[in-house]
């Protein structure tokens, strides 16, 4: 069920109803006008009205969908409301809607972008059209992301620093929309909302989704078995410090990227020794991971396949 990359609303309505621009005229003339008071509904405004409404409810109103078919999407918002337009073509290349929606934006939602406002009626295009299925939707939603052309630079730029090329729109979607979700943070901690700033790294162009599916924790298939350990208490007498930050004083190496491998416990257990390791001998070095895991199959660890 291939899907075209969404188009404008407005070229679906020249597309669908004949001579819809000239018919709509004194009806667009309306919308231009600043205030509700000065409207005035007149006998030229009453005749397009009719004639899009006979378009607008001529047999057949929709088509049945035909899933071997391409469809294409058409969405458009304005600061009150948004809509869609499912279509598909016949054999003589005519599209032909086969589903609709339109939506009143909440209050809170007429403060969006105009890019977010795209972005929410693509979403609820998706969510009122059931005959896509679900990962059909998401792409759907990455593809037609209205993308902002004053980023160009930007997004070469963070390319060529990550060696990154790519051929789809998706991934400069997803990018910016990460993009504005840590322009948005920093914001709000420049304001004191967060005690922490954010900043663009070489995930930029993964959702939350597809970054847990790729570096996420991977749990054991077999349950371990603990045999003798023992357990660090905290001491309920010695008296600690409320934070300490080791980095000031030479305990911590530089940051370590452990890729795709889930091996997370093999970083864990180097970063401990190494700090032991320059407690003792006040020399920081940085020590293998790439060691633990080659050697410790014995012990029941499974190397990239996680650990206990």
């Amino acid at each position: 069920m291939p899907i075209e990359l969404i188009k404008d609303y407005p070229e679906f309505k020249k597309l669908v109803f004949a001579r819809f621009r000239e018919i709509a005229v004194p009806l667009t003339e309306q919308t231009r006008k600043k205030s509700a008071d000065n409207i005035q509904w007149s006998s030229s405004c009453e005749e397009a009205f009719g004639k899009l409404k006979e378009a607008l409810l001529t047999d057949p109103v929709l088509r049945a969908p035909d899933l071997d078919r391409e469809f294409t999407v058409f969405t458009d918002a304005s600061n009150s409301g948004l809509g869609a337009v499912l279509c598909q073509s016949d054999d003589c290349g005519d599209l032909h809607p086969v589903a609709y929606l339109s939506k009143k934006l909440q209050k809170e939602e007429r403060h969006l972008s105009t890019c977010e406002k795209e972005g929410l009626a693509i979403l609820s295009a998706a969510k009122m059209m059931p005959l896509l299925g679900p990962s059909v939707l998401v792409a759907l939603l990455k593809l037609s992301t209205a993308l902002d052309p004053a980023l160009d630079m930007a997004w070469e730029g963070w390319k060529g620093l990550h060696g990154k090329a790519y051929l789809e729109a998706s991934h400069r979607a997803v990018w910016e929309e990460n993009l504005r979700m840590i322009e948005q943070h920093n914001w709000e901690a420049s304001l004191g909302k967060h005690t922490y700033w954010l900043g663009m790294n070489h995930f930029g162009d993964l959702t939350n989704e597809e970054f847990n599916q790729m570096y996420g924790f991977l749990p054991d298939e077999v349950e371990p078995t603990m045999g003798n350990v023992s357990f660090f208490h905290e001491s309920a007498t010695e008296r600690v410090p409320r934070n300490v930050d080791w980095r000031e004083k030479g305990y911590v190496t530089r940051v370590k990227n452990q890729g795709k491998c889930g091996s997370c416990w093999a970083f864990s257990a180097t970063r401990a020794l190494e700090s032991f390791h320059f407690k003792k001998h006040r020399n920081l070095v940085s020590f293998s991971e790439q060691n633990l895991l080659d050697c410790s199959q014995k012990q029941g660890k499974n190397g990239c396949k996680g650990g206990c």
